[in-house]
Formats: C-alpha cells, sequence, structure tokens
C-alpha cells in the first residue's frame, strides 16, 4: 500500500512542480492516475482476496503531505509566467564575451514580489496572490482549529 501512496504522490508533486511550465503533464497524470484505478480495481477482484487491512493513518499521512502541492504550482507557474528568460527568443539574448563573464539577465527578483506585482504582472501576479492566500491559509488554520476547540464554537 505505502508504494501504491509513493507513486501517488510522485505523480503529484512532478506534475504540479512543472505542470505551469509543461502543461501537457497534467493529462498525462490524469492518465497515470486511471491507470492505477484499472490496475487497483482489477487486482482487488481478481487476485486479492479480501482488501487488505490498513488503518486511516497511512492516508492521514499522505493527505498531509500532499496539501502542500498546490504551493509548488503555485510558486513555479509565478516563475514560469514571469522570468524573461524563459519567454526570451536566442536572438534577443546577449551573447557572453568570455567564459568567465557573469550572465546578464535584466531580471531581478525585487521587481515581481511586490504587492502591486499582483496587480500588473498578469497570470503571474494572480499565481503569486494566490500563493500568498494560501501560504497564509496553511499558517492560520490551525491556530483557528485550536481556537474553535478552546471555545467550543
Amino acid at each position: 500500500m505505502q508504494f501504491k501512496y509513493s507513486a501517488i504522490m510522485t505523480i503529484v508533486y512532478i506534475t504540479f512542480m512543472f505542470g505551469a511550465g509543461m502543461p501537457a503533464l497534467f493529462p498525462l497524470a490524469a492518465a497515470a492516475f486511471f491507470v492505477l484505478y484499472l490496475l487497483e480495481t482489477t487486482s482487488l477482484h481478481y487476485i486479492h482476496q479480501t482488501p487488505p487491512c490498513y488503518d486511516v493513518e497511512l492516508n492521514d499521512a499522505c493527505l498531509g503531505k500532499l496539501q502542500f502541492a498546490p504551493l509548488l504550482l503555485l510558486s513555479f507557474g509565478y516563475w514560469f509566467t514571469t522570468n524573461p528568460q524563459l519567454s526570451q527568443s536566442y536572438k534577443s539574448l546577449i551573447p557572453l564575451q568570455h567564459i568567465n563573464s557573469s550572465f546578464v539577465s535584466n531580471h531581478y527578483f525585487v521587481d515581481y514580489v511586490s504587492p502591486l506585482c499582483i496587480a500588473t504582472a498578469g497570470p503571474g501576479g494572480a499565481m503569486l496572490g494566490l500563493f500568498y492566500f494560501y501560504a497564509l491559509y496553511l499558517l492560520m488554520r490551525k491556530p483557528i482549529r485550536w481556537l474553535e476547540k478552546v471555545c467550543d464554537c
């Protein structure tokens, strides 16, 4: 069972990390999940007479780790959509004069993390705003649940 969960988590994390740059990964991940589903149902019906006895601890641990996958999608998606080096053609790149020369990118991190960037950066700004919102949600979720438990509301 743990091998199946590791396969699921690998597919999800790799798809979410590189999916914004290679959108073809999303249909490929869906196909991989469909194959895993067919394999599991076939093995449950024809190979195993009884389902394996596992408790919900492994499932909860897997779901607890999968909650951070959207952060990868939003952060790498923001980088893919705002980095001018990824969208430049080879004709606009500045060649290096020497091997030891530093690469001139004209891309500065501070230009893309300000709150003004969220409104002006297009899809990258939307991804940055969603990243901030989701990270804040993950940080505040446990204190809010603790407060609800203490207040009994």
